[in-house]
């Protein structure tokens, strides 16, 4: 016999592929979810570029209308779409997501649930703290009345909890693609590779100043940087940065890649580094643990425990690019390169597969799908 459909709908102000995470779990979750009894559509404020790469998308904003208006359309698809929904998840605790979602399933007697995606932070708090305190004090009861909190670590349910403990936090890991792993990358030169925005946040610098560490005391070190142009470290800062190190040879920067490409540079990648100041997940880490690529981040990355646990890689303090330096100079090793390649692998399959995430999401819409609104 079979099981009633249980229907959810995702909301989210943007999908926008060069913005990483959101699209990237939308479309794992769908994939793990495929052979279970949960049906999802989604729909976004803002106009997706192109949005015939997000399936299923219900409803999406329109390029050239004011943040206004396609909030008001949102607005009226949403309420259409609770007639036939038993749980609403929302992406993101700030937006005209969030405050539309929240009051439409209240007058519905809908449930939702939340996903922070690390807005909620230290780091993403302490930015125009003022405002962000203001506007929690106004959110804050509505956070609280949601059937949960979902966090994707650990790492960050304990601060959301620390935050505020009358949140329903819960804890649910996502999951990728577990792809046959690909040949060693050759010896030779020690290949680092970079994925993220060009951003401050991300520990670009330091992980230059890193590199030119390593070059003046004799290694052979390359560095792939892959991702787009942030606000605060845009391509003329990194060129100038890269001159002033005298790392011209030995830095390519990318652009932004789609997943295939990222693919590409992985094979032929010995150590991921990723010295962010603040990262609730990293799918890119994620993914280059699947490829049996060995891992450096610092301890305010979302998947640091993880990396201990499983001693696939390396965890360093915030903002030390000597510490980052000695991390990556333990690669040169290619015996541990493979040992910890190996239990990156191990790492992947037991705890980042699409199985695992749709036993884990299938069984959280359907407990919170139970849960009385209050």
């Amino acid at each position: 016999m079979s099981l009633a459909p249980l229907y959810v709908t995702h909301v989210f102000r943007s999908l926008d592929p060069h913005s990483g995470g959101p699209l990237t779990y939308l479309e794992g979750l769908r994939a793990a979810l495929d052979a279970s009894a949960v049906r999802i559509q989604s729909g976004c404020v803002l106009a997706c570029a192109p949005p015939a790469m997000i399936s299923p998308l219900a409803h999406a904003g329109t390029a050239g209308r004011s943040d206004a208006a396609n909030a008001m359309a949102f607005g009226r698809w949403l309420r259409r779409s609770l007639a036939d929904c038993d749980l609403v998840h929302i992406h993101g605790p700030f937006g005209w997501q969030f405050l539309i979602a929240v009051l439409l399933c209240r007058q519905a007697g809908c449930p939702y649930v939340v996903s922070s995606h690390g807005l909620l932070s230290a780091w993403y708090l302490s930015q125009r703290r003022w405002l962000k305190s203001l506007y929690l004090l106004l959110a804050g009861p509505l956070l609280r009345r949601a059937a949960a909190l979902v966090a994707m670590t650990e790492q960050e349910a304990d601060f959301l909890r620390v935050l505020d403990p009358r949140l329903r936090v819960q804890v649910a890991m996502p999951g990728l693609p577990i792809a046959p792993l690909p040949a060693a990358p050759p010896a030779g030169a020690l290949h680092i590779l970079f994925v993220g925005r060009l951003s401050r946040v991300k520990g670009l610098p330091e992980l230059l100043q890193a590199l030119a560490r390593l070059r003046a005391g004799g290694l052979d070190a390359r560095l792939d940087i892959a991702g787009d142009t942030g606000r605060d470290y845009g391509p003329d800062r990194l060129r100038a940065d890269i001159a002033s190190l005298a790392l011209g040879d030995s830095v390519t920067w990318h652009g932004f890649v789609q997943v295939p490409q990222r693919q590409l540079l992985l094979q032929r990648t010995h150590v991921f580094a990723l010295p962010s100041y603040s990262e609730n997940f990293s799918y890119v880490t994620a993914e280059a643990l699947a490829a049996g690529v060995p891992a450096v981040v610092t301890d305010a990355v979302g998947m640091a425990d993880l990396i201990r646990r499983y001693r696939c890689g390396s965890v360093i303090p915030v903002g030390n690019a000597d510490a980052l330096a000695q991390a990556l100079a333990e690669y040169r090793d290619p015996g541990l390169r493979q040992d910890r390649a190996r239990q990156a692998r191990i790492c992947a399959e037991q705890e980042l597969s699409l199985a695992a995430m749709g036993r884990t999401m299938e069984a959280l819409y359907k407990n919170c799908a139970q849960a009385t609104p209050t």
